[in-house]
């Protein structure tokens, strides 16, 4: 019998030896098994095995540990710290609060990140989920108090809580009397200048805020708080480039700051700039879509530019996200159904 082995002929088949083999290929194999060869099933224990692996790591990754999660966003938190951008920042430590909420260090990063974006209600939340805890990291502790203590600075102390309880129900023309009466005895107190100036800004009396503003510049000229009223003041003025200053000096404390965005996007608006208005009410928007000053401005800018349903949504917005901040809504609604003019 003819053996026809591709030891006999290397120019055989490798599988049957027969020497018709396919050319193109790069195993020498006949035409009948090499089809053969193709229509070989993957045993199923094979698949099997293939598809456990693969739910494995599946389930691996659902089940990342809270704790490295949690690393993860932390370590993005302070990258973003790094870069002064601390609308980044807080959003990234308000996800580690939710999975370690009594972590002393992270609620430090939270206060820090939360009043560089004006955050208050945040950073007091943070304040007291650390209070009387210690951490061995001294240097945080101390740059969140430091941020506290720019909050604190317009604080109302004991006495001027007391006196604003008794003038609760008082009227607006009376109340604002009395805490210039009071201004002119504690010359030292600065809180009741920013309540002052809030309340005459609201009344339009733009240069007795003004006024009133430029005490509190004198003794803290980088607080924030008064910077971004100062800029609100000095746009309703028409002191438009004296405006941007001040809202660029907010840039200097946080590169994200959504009030200084939205702040400059009113700006270019009551210079009929249309266009970068909306384009700069679009990036507070962007920067943080929860930020209720975001979220006026864009609907401030949809109303400007003809967008009355666009406008109305984002107020129906600010009703959902902030239920009990009625100036702004109030503020804004005056806008919106032509109540006040906003230029």
């Amino acid at each position: 019998m003819e053996n026809h082995s591709a030891e006999q002929n290397p120019n055989a088949c490798i599988v049957c030896g027969t020497p018709e083999y396919e050319d193109g290929y790069a195993h020498k194999m006949c035409r009948d098994c090499r089809t053969k060869m193709a229509e070989l099933k993957i045993p199923n224990w094979v698949k099997f095995f293939a598809l456990g692996v693969v739910a494995l790591t599946l389930v691996d990754a659902v089940r990342l540990p809270n704790s490295l999660l949690a690393g993860i966003h932390y370590q993005r938190g302070e990258n973003a710290e790094m870069q002064n951008k601390y609308a980044t920042a807080e959003k990234e430590f308000k996800y580690v609060a939710d999975i370690f909420s009594k972590s002393v260090e992270n609620n430090a990063k939270l206060i820090i990140s939360s009043v560089h974006n004006l955050d208050l209600k945040e950073a007091f939340a943070a304040a007291q989920m650390t209070s009387g805890k210690t951490s061995d990291e001294a240097s945080l502790i101390t740059e969140a108090n430091s941020c506290l203590n720019v909050v604190d600075a317009y604080n109302p102390n004991a006495n001027l809580d007391s006196l604003l309880e008794k003038l609760k129900d008082t009227p607006d023309n009376v109340k604002t009397a009395l805490l210039y009466a009071y201004s002119t005895e504690h010359s030292e107190d600065n809180a009741v200048r920013l309540l002052l100036a809030e309340k005459l800004f609201d009344a339009g009396n733009f240069t007795a805020t003004d006024s009133l503003l430029n005490f509190c510049t004198f003794y803290t000229p980088s607080n924030p708080i008064i910077l971004q009223l100062k800029g609100a003041t000095k746009r309703e003025m028409k002191q438009y480039d004296s405006a941007m200053w001040y809202y660029n000096r907010l840039f200097d404390w946080n590169s994200e700051s959504v009030i200084a965005i939205s702040g400059k996007s009113r700006i270019e608006f009551k210079r009929h700039h249309d266009a970068e208005g909306m384009k700069l009410a679009q990036q507070a928007y962007a920067t943080d879509s929860t930020d209720i000053y975001g979220i006026e401005g864009l609907s401030l800018a949809y109303y400007l530019t003809g967008k009355t349903h666009e406008a109305n949504a984002m107020l129906a917005k600010i009703k959902a996200i902030a239920p009990d901040d009625t100036t702004i809504y109030n503020r804004l609604n005056n806008d919106l159904t032509g109540k006040t003019h906003f230029r």
